[in-house]
């Protein structure tokens, strides 16, 4: 059996519409990823409130406390990373697999390896913008008032 250019063509169209569909479920769940980030953080610096008050009365500045908690969100989201990667790699192999099964086609799988340094400063440069409002409240936080929170 032998497939014409505009079979193959239209195969190819097929196959960058699926990607595009991969691609904006990805980009969906990063962002959703992001909010469960900065829900987390909001929550921890919430929860250390007294913490915060305490670090301010003997000294800590306000460069501290934004690398004390930057550090800890990128350290979080990194994790997440170094999760996500190799599930995401099984994912896809199980999805494409099924694919190919279901559609009677062949679906061929391609990691672009220069993607994976791309996700991680995005997951960098996003995890330190996702920080940013809790950590602007705990850094304008008045000791007194801090150690007064319940």
């Amino acid at each position: 059996m032998s497939i014409t250019y505009v079979e193959r063509d239209q195969n190819k169209a097929d196959n960058q519409s699926i990607v595009t569909v991969f691609l904006l479920v990805s980009m969906l769940i990063v962002a959703i990823s992001m909010i469960g980030l900065m829900s987390t953080l909001t929550m921890n610096v919430l929860d250390r409130t007294k913490e915060v008050g305490m670090l301010r009365c003997v000294g800590a500045r306000a460069k501290d406390l934004w690398t004390m908690f930057t550090s800890e969100g990128v350290f979080i989201s990194l994790v997440g990373w170094l999760i996500g990667l190799p599930v995401g790699a099984a994912l896809s192999y199980i999805i494409q697999y099924n694919l190919q099964e279901s559609l009677k086609m062949d679906l061929p799988l391609e990691y672009a390896l220069h993607y994976i340094p791309v996700a991680f400063l995005i997951t960098v440069v996003g995890t330190v913008l996702v920080v940013q409002p809790p950590l602007l409240r705990a850094i304008r936080l008045r000791p007194g008032e801090a150690l007064r929170y319940q």
